[in-house]
């Protein structure tokens, strides 16, 4: 069939399913398991905190068992619950270190996150990764220290599993209460059969109020009272040595009723129906009776008839007893299960020396002691709260699976992060003698095991990096054993100190966190059907104080930037073989006005041009780069508007929404002198934008010489004669926030767009705001060019309130209303000066590390302190905070607004840019593209845990995940000298 030279399109997958792959599902599935990682990260050591968690019914827990925070917290991420699973595998295998094997795997995933955005293929780090492992566990095998039972006494040898279920209680809720555990804990394990070690024949049972140190140890079995009838206060509740009958039978008169009619002539004969069904059950009765049984238990009820029969005859009864406890009875007293009261032999009958009902607390309990074939055990569990003594019970569970493991394979190492620092000595030691990028994966691996005793040393308080440091210096040195001493608050021989671990904890734990990453990194593409996208499916995040607005289907501009020299480099135009000059900051505004199966054709308006452009869809909607741009000059235009299209974008172009870029590494030109700076340092900027909120869905960027531009259609605001170098200030309104950049002067302002209606417009106070501080600054700047050191706070305080009443005076002619949050950075002389009001952020980052950051401001919960035409029209100098900072050159500014810190960690923001400029991009305007980039991935992830979400949560009963959609503003700048 002929399909005009062109390949027919191939439906696979039901219509409305939604498919992400690659590199970024990659990220996005890391950036997932990460946010897991940190929720655990703080409950982990003795010093660890415990986290409550409220459930859907109002049920709260407090715990710091990594499973079970994460079998509560409902993980919805299919990436994210990868982890979820390997904590619970770990749990129901050795039953500690749930916690650790999720730090790990996460750890695993950071260190791999680099490698992947550089472009090294996920199978070559799993291979690395798998060898990693595995040379760590035959290490840990060759450390591993044997406990012998038959080289020790009972007493030494029980000394010794102490220890490990001390180890294990460390960091429990009963850590101060261990001395009193750990004794009930190993009486526990070695009342087993220890050819078996079922943990599961160990009943807990817990019974509110008391102190936890008044828990028992029963070498038996003990259940609560079942429910009883009238009748049971004259049974005996004390036995020695009596015969125990059970049962799976129930006794009572209301069973012998069948489902059928009986047609009666004679009272007589309804009174014979009637004996004979009372004659059946007292049958069963007299049988029971016969075996010499004196203490009768049941899984089914045992009714009122039967009760005061039995208790006539002096036998105690329990009916409805639970059949894990009837499986208990049966283990320890011996016997079996009888289904049918006739024909019970004496063998079917157990026996134990003691039994005896006994109050404890508000409960009866029903104590079997003394059984025969005792193979089990009852701890009975006490606390003043049931959040309490359901923590001990989960504190106990990990204990006795610690001592089991250590029973069964006898061999432990150090804890307190001891056995991964060695293990990740000898792999930094082991990547020296390999070439190639295996060196590097294991070296990662060896890094990321160093998260163990770093997070146990932040969580405790202590010097993370300085503890550290003295750890790789011990094991340098041979120290094998050095690890974190709490009770030091340093380092020290953690094996000495009797801080033990089976050594079966630790290879589990490294096997199933690198299996877990290694599966995380497998997996480079999500498909989603319509289904588990609808609405209901997920939890996408709230809006927030009115910005985190869902995206709507809205027409959108991509925007790129003409080179100033002619048309050469990304975005240029050509006119046959003839180029043609553009203004410096002119920007190229693209609007998709047609599209076909191959291609789309774009209306491309500039300041002076207008053409007619085609580009490949791929390489626009993927990279977001206009490399591939071609096409003609056809007409000039000073102020044709651009229309939108009626029919919209398609929905492959929506996934590029609006951003643009900006730098000022631009040709040197010459300063003109009345626009020179006095000032020691400048800023070599860069920035870029995302639009989410406003009408027009494109920044608008001018130069200072654009708005002293009468005929510029861009400007909202009046003419006027600004100060400062009108070629090296842009003025940027970005949806609602808006920046402002120059040599000496940053600043980021975020519009509040809880304002709405067609008289509202926050971008453009915003940017007013941030306009008229600019150039009140360079005309104070300019009157104390002699002193600058000298100019004080309270200078800038008045014109931070003259550049607001300028900017009222705006919005009061344009009829609109507004608000702002703003951050401003100035430099004065040699100094740093900071205004900030509301939480848009500044980080001044020196040498990779984060020197100061401002400290965000909020009026309430969610809404931040805010200036503008509200009713209040607070002025900034009584809200305003000002701070200053010695510069040095090199020193990096990053001032962003909340679309930013509210999808990224402080933590996350600071290793990106670090990976950024570490990996040769010097080029600042590449790393703010790639930060924007990144922030943008977050905000439409639908299942990532951000800033944000967690302050929502905070607030709400309901757990949600989601990034926050926002428009997105960051810049980047570098110190250097002004010369």
């Amino acid at each position: 069939m002929n399909f005009g030279g062109q390949t027919p399109t191939i439906v696979v997958l039901k219509e409305g399913t939604d498919t992400s792959q690659g590199k970024g599902q990659i990220i996005s599935n890391i950036n997932a398991c990460l946010a897991i990682q940190d929720t655990l990260k703080p409950t982990l050591g003795p010093l660890g905190s415990d986290i409550l968690i409220v459930g859907g019914n109002g049920k709260t827990t407090i715990s710091n068992d990594g499973a079970t925070i994460l079998k509560l917290l409902d993980v919805v991420h299919p990436a994210a619950q990868i982890l979820v699973d390997v904590s619970r595998s770990q749990d129901a295998e050795v039953g500690d270190g749930t916690t650790s094997v999720t730090i790990l795997s996460g750890e695993l995933l950071k260190e791999s996150k680099a490698f992947i955005e550089e472009g090294i293929s996920s199978h070559v780090i799993t291979k690395g990764y798998r060898k990693a492992v595995a040379l760590a566990i035959e290490k840990v095998k060759e450390l591993s220290k044997r406990i012998d039972k038959e080289s020790s006494t009972e007493e030494e040898y029980r000394d010794l599993l102490e220890r490990c279920a001390r180890t294990a209680m460390s960091s429990k809720l009963i850590n101060n209460n261990s001395q009193f555990f750990v004794k009930m804990v190993v009486d526990a394990v070695l009342s087993l059969d220890q050819d078996d070690l079922n943990e599961k024949l160990i009943g807990i049972k817990k019974i509110p109020g008391g102190g936890m140190e008044d828990s028992r140890f029963i070498d038996g079995v003990a259940f609560k009272k079942t429910f009883s009838y009238a009748g049971f206060e004259q049974q005996p509740k004390k036995f020695s040595n009596p015969k125990i009958l059970s049962l799976n039978v129930e006794l009572e008169l209301k069973a012998e009723k069948d489902n059928a009619e009986v047609r009666v002539e004679k009272v007589g004969d309804y009174q014979a129906i009637v004996d004979a069904e009372w004659q059946i059950i007292l049958n069963k009765l007299k049988l029971i009776e016969d075996t010499g049984a004196q203490i009768v238990l049941s899984k089914l009820p045992i009714g009122d008839l039967a009760t005061q029969y039995f208790a006539d005859r002096n036998i105690f009864c329990a009916g409805r007893v639970a059949s894990e406890d009837m499986d208990r009875v049966i283990s320890a007293v011996g016997g079996s299960i009888q289904s049918t009261p006739t024909d019970i032999k004496p063998e079917h009958l157990g026996t134990c020396e003691f039994f005896e009902e006994v109050q404890i607390g508000s409960e009866r309990y029903n104590i079997f002691k003394g059984c025969p074939q005792a193979k089990t055990c009852t701890l009975l569990l006490r606390g003043g709260a049931e959040q309490v003594i359901a923590e001990v019970e989960r504190s106990l569970h990990d204990a006795i699976m610690i001592v089991k493991r250590a029973v069964q394979n006898n061999e432990v190492v150090a804890g307190g992060g001891a056995v991964e620092m060695e293990i990740s000595k000898y792999l930094r030691d082991y990547s020296k003698k390999i070439a190639g990028k295996e060196q590097l994966i294991i070296s990662a691996f060896a890094k990321a095991l160093e998260v163990i005793p770093r997070q146990l040393c932040e969580n405790a308080g202590f010097d993370g990096t300085d503890l550290l440091n003295k750890l790789r210096m011990a094991h340098a040195k041979g120290e094998t054993w050095a690890g974190v001493n709490f009770r030091t608050e340093s380092i020290g021989d953690n094996f000495e100190e009797f801080i033990w671990e089976p050594a079966l904890v630790k290879i589990n734990a490294l096997a199933s966190a690198t299996e877990a990453a290694i599966l995380v990194l497998s997996v480079d593409e999500t498909i989603k059907n319509k289904e588990s996208a609808a609405p209901n499916a997920g939890m996408a995040p709230p809006p927030g104080r009115g910005r985190g607005v869902p995206a709507i289907n809205a027409p959108r501009l991509c925007h790129v930037r003409i080179g100033m020299k002619g048309v050469a480099g990304p975005g240029a135009v050509a006119a046959g073989n003839k180029k043609k000059s553009c203004h410096p900051f002119t920007y190229i505004y693209i609007y998709p006005q047609r599209f076909s199966l191959s291609r789309k054709t774009y209306l491309i308006h500039t300041r002076g041009y207008q053409a007619v452009m085609s580009a490949v869809p791929k390489s626009t909607a993927r990279s977001g780069m206009f490399s591939n741009l071609v096409g003609l000059v056809t007409g000039r235009s000073k102020s044709s508007p651009i229309v939108p299209d009626p029919r919209g974008p398609s929905q492959s172009y929506l996934q590029n929404k609006t951003t643009i870029n900006g730098s000022s590494n631009l040709t040197p030109r010459s300063v003109p002198k009345q626009f020179a700076t006095p000032d020691h340092y400048k800023f070599l900027y860069s920035f870029a934008s995302y639009v989410h909120h406003g009408s027009i869905r494109k920044p608008v960027v001018n130069s200072l010489m654009d708005l002293m531009d009468s005929t510029s259609h861009l400007s909202l605001l009046p003419r006027r004669r600004l100060y400062g170098n009108p070629y090296e200030t842009l003025s940027v309104k970005n949806g609602d926030d808006a920046m402002i950049v120059s040599p000496n002067l940053l600043g980021v302002a975020d519009g509040v767009s809880g304002w709405s209606g067609a008289h509202a417009d926050s971008g453009l106070f915003a940017r007013s705001f941030l306009e008229n501080i600019s150039r009140n600054f360079a005309e104070l700047s300019h009157k104390n060019k002699e002193h600058l050191n000298r100019i004080s706070n309270e200078q800038l305080k008045e014109f931070l309130d003259l550049s607001y009443n300028e900017s009222l005076q705006v919005m009061e002619r344009e009829n609109f209303k507004g608000s702002s949050t703003v951050i401003i950075a100035m430099i004065i002389d040699k100094k740093l000066k900071v205004l900030n009001i509301g939480d848009s952020r500044l980080f001044i980052l020196r040498d990779g590390e984060i020197l100061a950051t401002n400290k965000e401001q909020y009026i309430s919960n969610m809404c931040p302190e805010q200036v503008g035409t509200t009713a209040e029209e607070k002025l900034p100098s009584s809200v305003a905070q000002i701070s200053d900072y010695e510069l040095e050159t090199g020193d990096l500014l990053l001032l962003c607004s909340d679309g930013v810190t509210d999808n990224l960690y402080q933590d996350e923001i600071l290793d990106f840019v670090n990976t950024q400029l570490n990996a040769d991009k010097t080029n600042l305007g590449e790393v703010c593209h790639s930060l924007m980039v990144k922030v943008k991935s977050v905000a439409f992830d639908n299942y990532v845990v951000t800033p944000y979400v967690e302050k929502v949560n905070e607030l709400n009963t309901d757990f949600i995940t989601g990034g926050k959609l926002d428009d997105i503003s960051v810049c980047l700048a570098r110190v250097a000298e002004n010369n």
